[in-house]
């Protein structure tokens, strides 16, 4: 009913607008300032009078650039709700913060709450800017046709009284009406450059924590050098650590870390075998433990334990055959630059059996059991830049002491060098913790408000530019009479 009225005014007065020029080239008064108006008027008469007669034709050309271009405005009220509600969260969470720390007693946190005040103006301008944007959007949305019939309502007023509000409310409608939709296009268009790569991606699902582990034999010896691998449920290498001489790994610094949320396996590899870890599969957000006290760094803190190896001593690796039924932990005796070992055991069969790991500073005198000489040999392995001894020995006995004696100068094998892959360095890309941070935060305020912002600019200079084709200028001769 409203636009039926508004049209048939329109239409009454683009009428008039045109007998009135008709008119004012039939007066017989050679005034040129009058005079000009003629062909204007007559002009403008047939321009509103064709845009009131096609006024449904011209909605219909709007929604089919609006469906060609693809807007949506659904994905559009579903990014602006999201930024707007998420933004609104930051808002409240922030102004709790600041109201809890004024609460606090003899805390001063002066830096920290600039910061925060800070923060909270950039969300509240974003949150203005967003508010602005659908307040737009739902004018634009549920009163378009009534704006363009107003517009040509506008148009139609003779002498070009309105006509730059006809013009510009026109140009506002259609450009807004098409435009405001596109803002997500526009958005994951601009975002392109700042998107964020697949590791940084897996990086923030997976979060990141900083703990220190402590490897272990059956004994509960900690074990040095050992190289330790973490992988998805996919087989992803996520990280690769080193434990230390002391036998703990530091994946506290800052570019090293640990995968939190996800399952991750554990495997575990040293003097060039690979060992089962228990526990081999763990989630670590549940599995490690807060730190007691702060260490390298450290927040959390875990032990795991490698079952392949019994005991650790300088360098001398004990293993745990399956095979083999282990009575008690080994004893190793030092003295006069020899070593034995001693190991209480129980055969399930007779066979050769793997014994002892070790570095290449020590050499085998002798393998009993039960006073017994029983045959050995030697294998060497290379493991890195290490060489490394494995020690087997035939065992032909169901239950005894087995004592195998060892001569020289137990020592530490020499660490691996340039194998870590750092959880925290290899998804960020190679890029420090503080650039990553620099980069969500830039791509966050780019999302909430420097895009939107940019777009709204962008939307108004194209207003005033198909205003100015409609017509939204300084009145000009067409025809010198």
């Amino acid at each position: 009913m409203f636009i039926d009225t508004v049209l048939n005014a329109a239409f009454a007065l683009s009428v008039l607008t045109y007998y009135l020029g008709v008119l004012i080239y039939a007066i017989p008064i050679p005034w040129y300032g009058i005079k000009r108006w003629a062909p204007l008027l007559i002009f403008d008469g047939l321009l509103a009078a064709s845009l009131t007669l096609f006024f449904n034709n011209i909605i219909i050309i709007i929604n089919y650039v609006y469906e060609i271009l693809g807007a949506d405005w659904e994905t559009f009220d579903l990014t602006t709700g999201s930024l707007w509600a998420l933004l609104l969260v930051f808002i409240i969470f922030i102004e709790v913060s600041l109201t809890l720390m004024t609460k606090i007693p003899y805390i001063k946190m002066y830096t920290f709450t600039s910061l925060l005040f800070t923060i909270k103006g950039f969300l509240s301008y974003a949150l203005l800017i967003i508010t602005l944007i659908i307040t737009l959007s739902i004018i634009v949305r549920y009163t378009a046709t009534k704006m363009i019939a107003l517009s040509i309502l506008f148009y139609s007023i003779p002498f070009r009284i309105t006509r730059v509000a006809g013009a510009s409310l026109l140009a506002f409608t259609i450009v807004f009406y098409i435009g405001l939709p596109l803002m997500p296009n526009f958005m994951m268009f601009m975002a392109i450059p700042t998107t964020i790569p697949d590791k940084l991606k897996l990086f923030i699902e997976y979060g990141v924590m900083f703990p220190r582990i402590e490897v272990r034999s059956i004994a509960g010896d900690r074990i040095p050098f050992v190289i330790l691998s973490i992988y998805d449920d996919q087989g992803n290498l996520l990280a690769r650590y080193l434990s230390e001489s002391d036998g703990y790994i530091y994946a506290s610094y800052p570019d090293k870390g640990f995968p939190a949320f996800p399952k991750v396996r554990l495997q575990a590899e040293y003097y060039g075998l690979n060992f089962v870890v228990s526990p081999s599969s763990i989630k670590p957000i549940e599995y490690f433990k807060e730190s007691e006290r702060v260490i390298h760094n450290t927040f959390q803190e875990a032990s795991i334990t490698l079952p392949g190896i019994l005991k650790y001593y300088k360098g001398i690796i004990v293993l745990s055959n399956p095979k083999i039924t282990y009575n008690g932990i080994p004893i190793i005796m030092e003295y006069n630059n020899k070593i034995n070992v001693l190991l209480n055991v129980s055969l399930n069969y007779n066979g050769v059996y793997e014994i002892l790991l070790l570095p290449n500073s020590l050499d085998v005198l002798d393998v009993k059991i039960n006073n017994t000489t029983v045959k050995y040999f030697v294998e060497k392995i290379n493991w890195y830049s290490n060489t490394i001894r494995m020690v087997y020995a035939e065992l032909n006995e169901s239950r005894g002491l087995l004592r195998i004696e060892l001569v020289g100068s137990p020592n530490q094998v020499k660490p691996p060098e340039s194998i870590e892959v750092p959880y925290v360095k290899t998804l960020t890309e190679g890029r420090d913790i503080d650039e990553v941070l620099r980069q969500a935060a830039f791509i966050f305020m780019a999302l909430m408000l420097i895009f939107p912002t940019s777009y709204i600019i962008l939307l108004t200079m194209i207003t005033y530019g198909l205003a100015y084709v409609l017509g939204a200028r300084v009145p000009r001769i067409i025809f010198r009479v």
